[in-house]
């Protein structure tokens, strides 16, 4: 009697307001130098300023004018006096223009300072300009979640006989998602005790896959065993090929099930079940889900046929009618509410089983 095994798989907002708002005013306040040099050369007197050029004297005698614009209020026709405290007089007035007011801290521009008699009054220091504010920061985008319901994806089974030498088994090669799917993985071998989950591996290096439920071994081969084993936001693509190491010599099957969107494992059960009583545990689910379930008959000599009820459909198997390697079968079944769902296998000739079930959000 040949070991015979089958199983089911289940803004952040960075406002970077860069805002470099520095109201910096710079009152680059021109400080006029607006007074007068005395030049007195041949009885001659002139008073300049820095920025206005020469002003002449306007003023009659002692009393002549100092207004050039904006001084005295005294105003007069030519100068007549030729005295020399009259020419130090006129000369004095081109010294007496202020200097523009620096501009304070509150950005005002300084007053301008008034002109002394034949100079030029001083030009009033701008207000700096406040520095323009930096451009907002941008949100970075949000991380999309799939909204998608689970479906049923790509699947495939691969089997080796017993007197097979080779050290891995490998699956044909699939089309799946290149990423977000769960995929899940079924095993069973004649050496029980080497089906561990270091054993299951893909081409794609999504690892580990990590066991669900318990593995469990056969009633009349307490030796053989089969494990339920999955991995979430998986990689993919085309190619894609499902592995089972450490076989040589030993009997062994692995059925791979892709779940496209199958986010979250939401319930999974394992059983081993008597001839005739093939019916899994039953699975709770509170949305939409994809549920897939396996089934890893016993018997001495194969199946010839295997079905399941409750509108799961079958999507590999392998009646192992040869007698010398693992029977096996999958199924999967989509569904759309909160339910509570569970699989009925009919296997001929009736048989004992190891059944797993796994609902995935």
């Amino acid at each position: 009697m040949r070991r015979k095994l089958l199983f089911p798989v289940g803004c952040a907002l960075l406002l970077g307001l860069g805002c470099e708002s520095s109201a910096t005013l710079h009152a680059s306040v021109d400080s006029a130098n607006v007074g007068g040099t005395d030049r007195q050369e041949g009885g001659e007197v002139s008073g300049s300023t820095a920025s206005g050029g020469t002003g002449a004297p306007t003023g009659t005698g002692d009393t002549g004018a100092t207004n050039a614009l904006g001084g005295n209020d005294e105003s007069g026709g030519a100068p007549t006096e030729t005295s020399e405290s009259a020419r130090l007089r006129g000369g004095r007035g081109g010294r007496k223009g202020g200097n523009a007011g620096a501009v304070g801290s509150g950005g005002k521009a300084g007053k301008a300072g008034k002109a002394g008699s034949g100079g030029t009054a001083g030009t009033a220091g701008s207000g700096g300009r406040g520095g323009s504010a930096g451009a907002a920061g941008q949100g970075g985008t949000g991380g999309s979640i799939s909204t998608a319901a689970p479906s049923t994806g790509a699947h495939v089974l691969a089997k080796q006989i017993i007197s097979a030498t080779t050290a891995v088994l490998t699956t044909a090669g699939v089309t799946t998602q290149s990423s977000g799917s769960a995929l899940i993985v079924s095993a069973g071998r004649g050496s029980g005790s080497l089906l561990i989950p270091s054993t299951i591996s893909d081409n794609k290096g999504n690892t580990p896959y990590v066991q669900q439920a318990s593995k469990l071994n056969y009633t009349d081969y307490p030796d053989s065993s089969a494990a339920l084993y999955a991995i979430l936001d998986a990689k993919g693509g085309a190619g894609h090929t499902f592995s089972l190491s450490d076989v040589a010599n030993d009997e062994g099957t692995i059925v791979a099930v892709e779940v496209k969107h199958g986010l979250v494992i939401k319930d999974v059960k394992a059983s081993r079940m008597s001839a005739g009583n093939l019916t899994s545990p039953s699975v709770t689910t509170t949305g939409s889900a994809t549920i897939v379930a396996f089934c890893w008959p016993g018997g001495a000599y194969g199946f010839s046929s295997v079905s399941a009820n409750n509108s799961f459909a079958v999507l590999d198997k392998y009646g192992a009618e040869d007698a010398i390697s693992v029977q096996a079968a999958s199924a999967s079944r989509d569904v759309a509410a909160a339910g509570t769902y569970n699989v009925t296998w009919t296997v001929s000739p009736a048989q004992e089983a190891i059944l797993f079930i796994i609902a995935l959000q």
